[in-house]
């Protein structure tokens, strides 16, 4: 005969090792199912703070997940990183669903750094609001990390300090990383002491495409005071404005130092250089436009790029659109006048021979 109390107690230890298995599958990436489903779903997150919501997901973040983070007042908090080990393909997302929330940074440090596998979503009524004396970029995208700027957010007021070449002042894109603008702003950063300053707005070894959204007043003490590209970086730019953005030395709106820039749409006015290159500055670059407008000087200043020095005298032959050369040499091609919609131009950044195309003015 069957003995009942033994086949009960073998029963309840089966049921007990399976509700051990379920509790755990966080723990051991298992799929589907519970919060934060792998199957795309969005879940959720509930929690009384952002960084609260941000530990639940450290701790219970699956592959594939889709997370919603509802931001519902103002806070404060400390550099994040969001990575998560084997567990990928994870995307957050905040949002305010009825007006906006400013998220700041309490410390020196990248308020967001996105590591592989990572997506940030950052919505409509998201501020993000930086330190004046900070030592980093607001937001780092590392290799295999994405952000994405969705309509009515926007990055500001960061001022990285650090005293080594690199970072950017608002958003840096590491290489392998990617940044995909799709409007919003990113307004108000600076990044800079001497010539260790590279990109005053978004810094660029990886991959950044602007769909929409304005890029403006952002400075750099040395190069790109928009957007700064160089080694295999690449900047499209399909909209969107890049506007009243300087530079102290080179490439006001747009600077590049090898990489590539493809401009199909959007524009590029009223930027400020103090040596090169207000609108675009290119070195040993590829650049392209076919498409979009890069004001020029005009005399009544009307959306005018202008390259000027510290006593405000206005610099002609230096490219107030663009300007292009070898890193040393003679070989230098100008845009001075407005490049219009109908004007397309390029270089493929090779200079023995260079190969340009288009209405340059030499």
């Amino acid at each position: 005969m069957i003995d009942k109390s033994k086949l009960h107690i073998k029963l309840i230890i089966i049921l007990m090792i399976i509700l051990n298995f379920i509790g755990c599958e966080s723990k051991y990436n298992i799929v589907g199912g519970g919060p934060g489903s792998t199957d795309g779903t969005p879940f959720i997150v509930q929690g009384n703070s952002l960084a609260e919501k941000l530990a639940w997901i450290n701790s219970n973040a699956r592959i594939n997940g889709n997370y919603i983070l509802d931001i519902f007042s103002n806070e404060s908090i400390t550099p994040h990183t969001l990575s998560y080990s084997t567990r990928n393909n994870i995307t957050i997302t905040l949002r305010s669903t009825s007006t906006s929330r400013i998220i700041c940074l309490s410390e020196n440090g990248s308020l967001f750094t996105i590591g592989s596998g990572v997506t940030l979503v950052l919505n409509e009524n998201i501020v993000l609001d930086g330190r004046t004396n900070n030592i980093a970029s607001l937001i780092k995208v590392n290799r295999r990390g994405t952000l994405v700027l969705n309509n009515g957010a926007t990055i500001r007021n960061n001022i990285n300090t650090a005293e080594v070449s690199g970072g950017g002042g608002g958003v840096c894109i590491e290489t392998g990383g990617t940044f995909i603008m799709n409007g919003g702003s990113i307004q108000g950063n600076s990044i800079g002491i001497g010539r260790n300053g590279w990109g005053g707005g978004v810094y660029v070894t990886g991959t950044f495409i602007m769909y929409e959204g304005i890029i403006s007043n952002n400075t750099t003490s040395y190069f790109g005071g928009g957007v700064y590209v160089q080694d295999d970086g690449i900047f499209t730019l399909n909209g969107g404005t890049i506007s009243n953005n300087s530079s102290n030395f080179i490439g006001g709106g747009v600077g590049l130092f090898s990489g590539s820039f493809h401009m199909v749409n959007g524009i590029i006015t009223s930027n400020s250089a103090l040596s090169q290159g207000a609108g675009v500055y290119v070195q040993e670059a590829y650049f392209s436009k076919v498409g979009g407008i890069i004001y020029g000087y005009t005399e009544d200043n009307t959306n005018s790029n202008i390259v000027r020095d510290d006593s405000g005298t206005i610099l002609f032959d230096r490219g107030h659109a663009i300007r292009a050369r070898q890193y040393s040499g003679s070989i230098i091609r100008n845009k001075n006048m407005t490049a219009d919609h109908l004007i397309n131009l390029t270089w493929d950044g090779t200079t023995d021979p260079p190969s340009w195309s288009g209405a340059w003015d030499n």
